[in-house]
């Protein structure tokens, strides 16, 4: 049977397609053509709740601030909103869109002062110097203003209730794990709460749930210190074993136990295709399982250091900021909304992950606020807290740019890396309540982005009650088509994937897509 892709995306398939998808060999089981040059792994961010990113990243011109934003206010001891003479670039842009603009609540000449209504935060970008591989882009439609359907659609670039295409974290492990092959842990979330989804795709997309490095060694060790019921069952010997295909894959250390498992699971083997998948990845999971455990990636993650050259308290030009206790920490007025050491604890585990070298896709969901708010000071409590979230990504960020890759010693853990923030959507507009809103802006850093590039933006031509709706933005669509429209989320998870070094046929999106351009240094 011969059949397009083009027409599948005519089809616009069901729950149901992403195992059609792999009968007709468009996931796994192929070669993988990937530019040796694109960064090694992926480091995904998610803020939770629907955020508004423009508070710090503003494309708007000085009108529409002016119409668009309310009165500048106090709250929790901190000075909100902002004015038209308070955005200015970040830097040039050294491609051919515009330079991203920030909203400047810092003092310049003080840039960790908290007097006189000065707010450090968003000052990293700054002091780190990211905007030498930083891209915004502005005006996403996520075509769904529902929480659950909005992360799905972060995540696999189709909106609905559930999955129609595996998660973007999943696809790149699943590529990456051909030119990565010892990466014991290809796909890691680190929070139980945002989990990619890998669909179809073989077992190496599977994700790992790591909460905190101290708490994975009952799940990861199989030392009878550890647990107990490991004793005298965690004898390993090596055997070359294959895939539940008939693929080889090579030598793995197993116990009695798993091969046990996993040589049962073959022998169920019937007619039924279903039970066969299941079986399948019963059997293919207990191979990486093996390998995971022989790995000891616990003593493995517990000898590596998580941040290690950011100082020890938040310092911005050389001065401590006051009240901001630990590196990514923060404070707004005396003491309200501190992070108590939430983000400390995740961007830790994720460091670790990276400089070990165990993983491919490590997906980070924030744990200190939700920006679902709902309330009469919503927008002026977002103002904070969105600027608090991304402050402490951009010292993450530095904290990346100041430590070496493990896979390539010509660059920095953060020019190795593509990291991506995003959320479900975002919320309505200063002045238009606090709700939820679907045309959103996300972030992508690290290697392969240009430097300081604001793609897209928004406009109140026909606006909504909630907001402005996206700018049309060059896009490349699958067929090498040059089109503009204004960005689809489909759009963003594909960009992803080209900023990735992953080809067009290395993955398949429902419904159309396209890489926006001018996100890719070289695009």
């Amino acid at each position: 049977m011969k059949i397009s892709r083009r027409t599948l995306l005519r089809a616009s398939l069901g729950a149901a397609g992403v195992g059609l998808l792999d009968r007709f060999g468009l996931f796994g089981g192929r070669a993988h053509a990937l530019d040796p040059n694109a960064p090694s792994r992926l480091l995904s961010i998610y803020v939770p709740g629907g955020y508004t990113p423009m508070n710090l990243f503003c494309p708007l011109d000085a009108a529409m601030i002016s119409a668009e934003l309310p009165e500048r206010a106090t709250t929790l001891g901190e000075r909100v909103f902002f004015t038209p003479d308070m955005v200015e670039d970040l830097a040039p842009s050294d491609g051919g869109t515009d330079p991203i603009r920030v909203v400047r609540t810092w003092d310049p000449m003080r840039p960790a002062s908290r007097d006189d209504g000065f707010l450090p935060l968003g000052y990293a970008f700054r002091e780190h110097g990211l905007h030498e591989q930083l891209a915004m882009v502005h005006g996403i439609d996520h075509n769904t203003v529902a929480h659950a359907a909005g992360h799905i659609a972060a995540m696999c670039g189709v909106a609905g209730p559930v999955y129609r295409a595996p998660a973007f974290q999943a696809v790149v492990a699943n590529a990456l794990s051909k030119r990565f092959p010892d990466r014991p842990l290809p796909c890691v979330a680190l929070d139980p709460r945002s989990v990619p989804n890998p669909g179809g795709l073989p077992s190496a997309a599977s994700p790992t749930v790591i909460s905190t490095v101290e708490r994975i060694r009952a799940k990861l060790s199989d030392s009878p210190d550890v647990s107990p019921w490991w004793q005298d069952l965690n004898a390993r010997t090596s055997s070359e074993v294959e895939s539940y295909a008939g693929a080889p894959l090579g030598a793995a250390e197993e116990t009695r136990l798993e091969r046990f498992v996993r040589e049962t699971a073959r022998r169920y083997e019937g007619p039924n295709a279903g039970t066969n998948d299941f079986l399948g990845q019963i059997h293919d999971s207990l191979v990486n399982v093996s390998r995971l455990l022989a790995r000891d990636v616990v003593s493995i993650l517990e000898a590596t250091p998580g941040a290690e050259h950011l100082p020890e308290t938040a310092s911005y030009g050389g001065e401590n900021v006051r009240g901001y206790g630990n590196r990514f920490g923060f404070t707004f007025g005396l003491a309200n909304g501190s992070d108590g050491g939430g983000y400390s604890t995740v961007f830790d585990g994720a460091l670790r992950l990276m400089k070990a070298d165990l993983s491919s896709a490590v997906h980070v969901r924030l744990p200190v606020f939700h920006h679902d708010t709902h309330s009469a000071d919503g927008q002026t409590n977002n103002f904070l807290k969105v600027r608090a979230d991304f402050d402490a990504i951009g010292r993450l960020l530095g904290e990346m740019k100041a430590t070496p890759s493990p896979t390539r010693s010509d660059r920095t853990l953060l020019q190795d890396t593509l990291v991506v923030v995003f959320s479900e959507f975002a919320r309505s507009w200063w002045k238009r309540g606090d709700d939820h809103w679907q045309h959103t802006s996300a972030m992508f850093a690290g290697g392969g982005v240009g430097q300081s590039r604001s793609v897209g933006g928004y406009t109140i031509d026909g606006m909504h009650s909630a907001g402005g709706v996206g700018v049309p933005v060059a896009v490349r669509e699958e067929d090498g088509a040059l089109h503009e429209h204004a960005p689809r989320v489909s759009d963003f998870v594909s960009t992803i994937y080209r900023g990735m070094g992953l080809d067009w046929g290395e993955f398949f999106i429902p419904g159309g897509y396209g890489e926006i351009l001018g996100v890719r240094a070289e695009s």
